[in-house]
């Protein structure tokens, strides 16, 4: 898919990539995040270079690249509640970059790759872009587990209580992928 310079209002490829298949992207994504989110370095890098257990399977941080740059990101992990079920999280596009149209190519992808995967339901919390997610066919949902199954799973606790998140100020939303 293509996408659009900022500065040249050019046509450039964009490009989608795991990020354990390529370590060298790790500190640029680490930057990226910290934009909006920021984090010591340790525990930010430590989040994103967990593998899945094979290509096809979660958790995934996928970048979006373009002219081999940095520019968007999300996180998708499977949800404790059902193995059918998904969270995208960390979903962010290089400031600079915000408007053009490469948060909606993000998220397609995202969708897509969930599709995949053979998913049936793709979750994510807000604070401020419900406007955003409900133009992609999201809609208003319960709230789900904060912790990831294979943020769980690495505390060693095979049983983890069901514990909504009830964060003030966010939303959470779903889209049903079948």
């Amino acid at each position: 898919s293509s996408g659009i310079n900022a500065e040249y209002g050019e046509i450039c490829m964009l490009q989608f990539q795991c990020l354990h298949e390529n370590g060298q992207l790790l500190m640029d994504t680490c930057d990226l995040l910290d934009t909006t989110w920021p984090r010591s370095r340790g525990v930010r890098t430590r989040t994103l270079v967990r593998a899945p257990a094979s290509p096809s399977s979660l958790p995934c941080s996928v970048v979006m690249l373009q002219e081999g740059q940095v520019i968007g990101h999300y996180r998708l992990s499977e949800a404790l509640e059902c193995g059918q079920w998904c969270i995208v999280e960390s979903v962010i596009v290089s400031p600079k970059l915000r408007g053009l149209g490469l948060g909606r190519k993000l998220m397609n992808h995202c969708i897509s790759l969930a599709k995949t995967l053979q998913m049936t339901r793709l979750y994510l919390s807000t604070k401020d872009k419900e406007g955003f997610y409900r133009k992609l066919g999201f809609i208003s949902s319960k709230s789900l587990n904060v912790l990831s199954k294979a943020n769980a799973l690495l505390r060693g606790k095979n049983i983890v209580p069901m514990v909504p998140d009830t964060t003030p100020g966010i939303t959470w939303m779903s889209l049903d992928l079948v």
